[in-house]
């Protein structure tokens, strides 16, 4: 920490692969993390890399290791602790067998697939990782009753200089129709939990581009992805997905916090990666998303 100010480096979504497997056919996110990791190589001393979840596509363990030497050794060349939280694409075993609970410990399993959550003390402030992945593949997120009390005895005691909450799936509305039906379906817990503790930040992912928010008055923000990029412009019955990557940097101080984001453009020409209709979203949605995705979907679309 330099003048008291906690420096981070988030990052999400970098949905690497265990082998030579090409996001959606084009696009090599391998190469993409190691882009936005030199990209981001001058921004000086850090305390934190985050990558907060869909760290892998495929769950294999070859991913995360691949993840793990590449976040690893920028964090370690930036004198920072990396830290990793699950997304909905990650596979629990897969995770566990190479990143532990995300932290610096192992994460305990007694032969249930449970969430994986962790905690760390970084320069006197705790930042704790929740796992909102939803097993069987959904795309949606939710955050089980066990996680709610276990982060309500975490925080009931203050940090020296606060906490920070990491998670996939942010608690705030999404932007674009798709990402309607596959938001975090339970905020209000939440909100609950955090309500008069000293939780100053939400860092998130899962939009796959930059967005800020607050849940009652927290701010959430949001990276964008490294593996593509979300345009928040596209009409609201299309989801346009982008070849981009980019990052988030933030300074969090005790007076408040800054962050800049930057973006770091794809190796093609043809910078669109997917054109989804409103039929291909309601097919993808009604495997993936929410039990109340048609409404989502609709008020989304405006029908």
């Amino acid at each position: 920490m330099t003048n008291d100010v906690l420096r981070i480096l988030h990052i999400s979504d970098t949905h690497l692969f265990g082998d030579s497997t090409l996001h959606y056919g084009r696009v090599d996110t391998t190469g993409a993390l190691h882009r936005v990791l030199k990209h981001a190589a001058d921004l000086g001393p850090l305390d934190l890399v985050i990558v907060s979840g869909d760290c892998s596509d495929d769950g294999t363990p070859a991913s995360y290791r691949i993840l793990a030497e590449a976040v690893g050794e920028y964090a370690a060349s930036h004198g920072a602790q990396a830290i990793y939280a699950m997304g909905n694409h990650d596979a629990r075993a897969g995770f566990r067998a190479v990143l532990g609970d995300g932290h610096r410990a192992a994460a305990v399993y007694d032969g249930v697939e449970g969430p994986i959550d962790g905690i760390s003390d970084v320069d006197g402030v705790r930042v704790i990782t929740l796992d909102s992945s939803v097993p069987g593949g959904k795309a949606y997120g939710e955050l089980r009753d066990a996680q709610i009390t276990w982060l309500t005895a975490q925080l009931s005691t203050p940090a020296p200089r606060g906490s920070i909450v990491v998670l996939h799936h942010p608690p705030v509305p999404a932007c674009t129709p798709l990402l309607r039906t596959m938001e975090l379906f339970n905020p209000d817990l939440l909100a609950d939990a955090l309500d008069g503790t000293d939780v100053q930040l939400i860092l998130a992912g899962h939009f796959h581009h930059q967005f800020a928010g607050s849940l009652r008055g927290t701010p959430v923000l949001v990276a964008p992805g490294v593996a593509n990029c979300t345009d928040p412009t596209a009409a609201p019955n299309v989801q346009r997905t982008l070849v981009a990557s980019g990052g988030t940097l933030v300074e969090l101080a005790a007076t408040g916090f800054r962050a800049t984001s930057f973006h770091v453009p794809g190796t093609e020409e043809d910078h669109v990666l997917n054109l989804l209709t409103r039929k291909q979203m309601a097919g993808i949605a009604r495997n993936l998303g929410s039990p109340d995705w048609e409404q989502r979907l609709a008020e989304a679309t405006g029908e």
